[in-house]
């Protein structure tokens, strides 16, 4: 999120969240993409949860 911010990108789309971690794929960066935009500057679009349940089954392949 930090690197969309500084690279002035419009917005960020993603599937999965540090809620949907498992074992085969932890979560590395505990600070929600929401937080990050919120205290950056230029402020970007955020979508969430797009095709939510799709990503989630890849954390789950080793």
């Amino acid at each position: 999120t930090a690197t969309a911010i500084w690279a002035k990108m419009q917005g960020i789309v993603f599937g999965a969240s540090h809620k949907d971690q498992t074992e085969v794929c932890p979560w590395r960066v505990m600070i929600p993409a929401e937080e990050v935009i919120r205290q950056g500057t230029p402020k970007l679009e955020l979508h969430e949860n797009f095709m939510r349940e799709e990503c989630a089954k890849l954390l789950h392949l080793k």
